[in-house]
C-alpha cells in the first residue's frame, strides 16, 4: 500500500509539472531556496511510513539532534508552501523534474529496503552517499549553489540518524577526555602540516586578527560544514567500513590510511594539498579512533581550518 502511495504521489507530480506549466508563474526571489526545501521534505516523510506511531518515533529521535528538528519542521512547511511556486515556472524541463524526484524517490526506496538489515555499515550507506554526490554534482538546476548543498548535507545528517549506526560515534556528548584529544591531534598536526606546507610552497606565514565575534561565526560554519560533513563520510562511513573488513593485525591502521589517502586524493587540485589533506586525514583520523567519536574529529578539522584562514600558516 505505501509503494502505491508513492507512485501515485509521484505520477501526480509529474502530471502538474507538465499542466502546471502552462499557466502564469509566479514571482520569487530564489526559486531554489523552495525546491530544495521541498526536496528535503519529500525524503523526511516518506521514508519514514504513513503510520503515525512511526512519525512518532522518528521525531523523538529528531529531538536528539535539534538542528535537524528544525530543519524538519521548516523544510516541511515552506516547502510544501513553495510547491507551487516552483512547478508553476514556464521554462522548467519535465526531464529535470524526473531527475530531481526520481533522485528523491531512489534514496526513499534505499531507506526502505534498509530496514531488516543489521546497523552496521554497509556498501548501502556508501551508495547513499554515492548518490547524494552525484546529484549534487549533476548539474541540475535546483541542486545547484548554497541552496542545493545545504540540503544535500542535511539528507546526508538524516541518513545519519535514521541508521543509528553501531559503532559510529555520532554524538555530541563529550568529555574531557576528548577535548583534551582534540587539541592533542590539532598541535599534532601543527607540527607537521605547518613545516610542510611551508616549505613545498602552498602556505605562508601570516598573522591575521579578526574579530572574536567574526571567528565564533567561521567555525560554527566550518564545523557544520565542512568539517561535521567530511568527518561523517570519511572516517564514520569509509574509515569505519574498512575497519570492520580488515579484520587483521593492523587492519585499523590500514583503513586509516586508507581513508586519508582517499580524503587527500578527492581534495586535489594541487597536487602539495593532496599530500597536505592526505597528513591531516591521519589526525583527523586518529582522533576518531581514539575517541570512537565523530564530533572530536570534526573540531579537529574545524581548527585546521580556522588556521589556515585566520591565523599562521595562511593558504598562498
Amino acid at each position: 500500500m505505501k509503494k502505491t502511495i508513492c507512485f501515485v504521489f509521484f505520477v501526480f507530480l509529474c502530471v502538474w509539472a507538465v499542466f502546471g506549466r502552462k499557466l502564469a508563474p509566479l514571482s520569487a526571489a530564489d526559486l531554489n531556496f523552495w525546491i530544495v526545501l521541498f526536496a528535503a521534505s519529500v525524503l523526511l516523510f516518506m521514508f519514514v511510513g504513513l503510520g503515525v506511531e512511526k512519525i512518532k518515533r522518528y521525531f523523538v529521535l529528531l529531538c536528539n539532534q535539534s538542528f535537524l528538528t528544525v530543519f524538519g519542521f521548516f523544510s516541511f512547511l515552506s516547502g510544501m508552501a513553495g510547491l507551487c511556486e516552483f512547478l508553476l515556472r514556464p521554462n522548467f524541463s519535465l526531464l529535470n523534474f524526473l531527475g530531481v524526484y526520481g533522485t528523491i524517490i531512489s534514496l526513499a526506496a534505499l531507506y526502505h529496503f534498509w530496514r531488516p538489515l543489521k546497523k552496521t555499515v554497509g556498501w548501502q550507506d556508501v551508495l547513499t552517499i554515492g548518490v547524494i554526490g552525484l546529484a549534487y554534482g549533476s548539474g541540475l538546476p535546483m541542486l545547484k549553489g548554497a541552496y542545493g548543498y545545504l540540503t544535500l548535507v542535511s539528507l546526508l545528517l538524516i541518513n545519519v540518524c535514521m541508521r543509528q549506526l553501531q559503532g559510529f560515534g555520532y554524538t555530541f556528548n563529550l568529555n574531557k577526555r576528548d577535548l583534551k584529544i582534540v587539541v592533542l591531534y590539532y598541535l599534532g598536526f601543527a607540527a607537521v602540516g605547518i613545516p610542510l606546507g611551508y616549505f613545498s610552497g602552498y602556505i605562508h606565514f601570516e598573522f591575521i586578527l579578526p574579530s572574536p565575534s567574526f571567528v565564533l561565526m567561521s567555525a560554527i560554519r566550518i564545523f557544520l560544514s565542512p568539517a561535521l560533513v567530511e568527518e561523517i563520510i570519511f572516517r564514520g562511513l569509509f574509515q569505519n567500513y574498512l575497519t570492520q573488513k580488515f579484520n587483521f593485525k593492523h587492519g585499523r591502521l590500514l583503513a586509516l590510511v586508507s581513508a586519508s589517502v582517499l580524503f587527500g586524493v578527492l581534495h586535489s587540485g594541487d597536487p602539495r594539498y593532496l599530500i597536505l589533506a592526505g597528513v591531516a586525514g591521519l589526525f583527523y583520523g586518529g582522533a576518531y579512533i581514539h575517541t570512537g567519536k565523530i564530533v572530536p574529529a570534526a573540531l579537529v578539522h574545524t581548527l585546521v581550518d580556522l588556521r589556515h584562514l585566520y591565523g599562521i600558516g595562511v593558504i598562498g
